[in-house]
């Protein structure tokens, strides 16, 4: 929030939640592995938006969409402000 990027900002918060509930849960089973591959694919959607707004000075919004979808799977929709 402190350098105005508030999807991302949003994206990270919705991760945080889900690493929190994931450690008070924990993860078990045969999906616990589909669980981790879809988290992330939202931490990597985040590290190249923001990789490319370090490199370019700016990045596709689209790139935060997979971020999203990811954590909508997760049930951690991502909250706009």
């Amino acid at each position: 929030l402190v350098l105005n990027f508030d999807r991302a900002a949003a994206v990270l918060k919705s991760c945080a939640a889900f690493i929190e509930d994931a450690q008070r849960q924990g993860l078990k089973g045969e999906s616990a592995q589909n669980i981790l591959d879809t988290m992330a694919d939202a931490l990597i959607s985040l590290e190249y938006y923001l990789s490319e707004i370090q490199i370019h000075g700016v990045a596709p919004p689209n790139i935060l969409e997979v971020a999203e979808q990811s954590l909508a799977a997760l049930g951690f929709p991502v909250e706009h402000v």
